[in-house]
């Protein structure tokens, strides 16, 4: 018994001694600890660990998120411009169409024979009116006889001009490019003066319109780059063309308009689509979601370490979001934000922060905990066997 007690003794003597020492053996060859290895053995034991990201603010522009849809930049209804019979439609509804291309025809009827009329009686008032100029001339004839030459020579050009104008309206014609959407007409219809005939849109640009908040509405700008996503998937790019001075009366809401070049016409009339509009930039964080948290007031912010490595909460002001990440505003410019743990600690209590690399922690908090001193530590050990 005495024999074991000597053995005990022996043990625990060595084992202190080591511990001392501040160095490790293994074999021949010596393993020395850093100045922060060893500050983290000498740690005190209790402090609850936690994982956390130094965050450094960038600079970023706020975006204005708003539901919007897509809407073609000219849309219009044609009418009949006269009387008469549909006889053709030249290019069938949803084509493409350039400025002046054909879409309807209606029976020429007599036209073309009122405008060989017309043809006459302007030669024939010409042949007149060039009498009357020579014996005014020669002082045969007055000078009221020469200005009702004149003057009947006028009104045949003017019956002209109406007979041809009438004959070039038989065929309805694009007023711009664009699609032709509808018909209102089908071969056959009679159409009187007024009567609808084709609807007509122009899809580049498209516009995408949304509606801004009385307390936004300040911070957007004409002229300015804004994206929007659509329904399908698609994001695109465009100038922000109108801010609206007037509030709806209904909704107390301000229009906006981005224009987007569309010029192979994609992107189509009445799409949903969600504004992204630039207003002011500002200093954010870019922090996982999972870090965010409530305090006993219902604030969303977020737990930090402070310099005495306590924990503190910071109420925040979220800039955007993704999947990914969250963009906070209202924290110092560089921050020792917890993304671990934040649950299990209270505020003022004093904890043991791991840093980690923010690149290491994703959407729903990160990496596993550890103590990089031990990490390192271990590594060497196992390079010594």
């Amino acid at each position: 018994m005495n024999k074991s007690y000597l053995i005990a003794g022996a043990i625990a003597a060595s084992a202190t001694l080591w511990v001392a020492s501040g160095a490790i053996f293994s074999g021949d060859k010596e393993i020395e600890l850093s100045a922060a290895e060893q500050a983290n053995l000498n740690k005190p034991q209790g402090l609850q660990k936690v994982q956390v990201i130094r965050s450094r603010a960038v600079t970023r522009v706020r975006e204005i998120k708003v539901a919007g849809r897509t809407e073609a930049s000219r849309q219009i209804t044609m009418r009949s411009e006269i009387e008469g019979t549909v006889i053709e439609l030249v290019v069938p509804r949803g084509s493409v169409v350039k400025k002046g291309d054909a879409l309807i025809r209606f029976s020429i009827d007599d036209r073309k024979a009122l405008l060989a009329k017309a043809q006459a009686l302007v030669a024939k008032r010409k042949m007149e009116f060039s009498a009357a100029e020579n014996l005014s001339k020669k002082s045969f004839t007055s000078e009221v006889s020469l200005a009702n030459a004149k003057a009947e020579l006028e009104s045949a050009r003017a019956d002209l001009e109406a007979a041809e104008l009438d004959l070039a309206r038989t065929t309805i014609r694009a007023p711009f490019d664009g699609v032709f959407n509808r018909n209102h007409a089908e071969v056959g219809d009679y159409l009187r003066l007024g009567d609808e005939v084709a609807d007509m849109v122009d899809l580049d640009p498209i516009l995408v319109i949304g509606e801004l908040a009385e307390l936004t509405v300040g911070d957007v700008r004409t002229g300015s780059i804004a994206e929007a996503d659509l329904i399908d998937g698609r994001k695109i790019k465009g100038e922000i063309t109108f801010v609206s001075s007037m509030a709806s009366p209904e909704t107390r809401t301000f229009s906006v308009e981005m224009s987007v070049p569309n010029p192979d016409g994609t992107v189509i009339d009445g799409m949903t689509a969600t504004l992204r509009l630039p207003a002011q930039e500002v200093m954010a964080h870019s922090v996982p979601p999972a870090a965010l948290t409530l305090n006993d007031s219902g604030a969303v912010g977020v737990k930090i370490v402070d310099a005495d490595g306590r924990v503190m909460f910071a109420e925040v002001t979220t800039s955007s979001a993704s999947t990914d990440s969250v963009w906070l505003t209202d924290l110092p410019p560089t921050v020792d934000v917890i993304t671990v743990g934040q649950e299990f600690v209270t505020i003022g209590q004093k904890v043991d922060p791991v840093l980690i690399d923010p690149s290491l922690v994703g959407p729903v908090g990160g990496a596993q905990l550890f103590d990089p001193s031990q990490t390192r530590l271990a590594q060497s050990q196992r390079g010594q066997k």
